[in-house]
């Protein structure tokens, strides 16, 4: 397994995440989850070689506040 920033959103491998863990909310909307992982601080992924295990998505206001804005992890890891 390998840990490395998420830096280029792939709507599909985050549709997948997101749907294993049940997060519907956010997959009703997929324009607005790119668009919140965009503005994310940092985001980091989960990997085993090129499959999406999971991610830790972080967000704030750069200066003094961060937090932890999803753990998402399939279920089968």
């Amino acid at each position: 397994m390998e840990i490395r920033e998420y830096k280029n959103y792939k709507e599909n491998e985050i549709l997948n995440l997101y749907s294993s863990v049940g997060w519907t909310a956010y997959t009703d909307d997929l324009a607005s989850l790119q668009v919140g992982f965009q503005n994310s601080l940092l985001t980091l992924a989960a990997y085993e070689d090129d499959k999406l295990l999971g991610v830790i998505r972080t967000v704030g206001d750069s200066q003094t506040i961060v937090y932890i804005q999803d753990v998402l992890v399939v279920p089968e890891y």
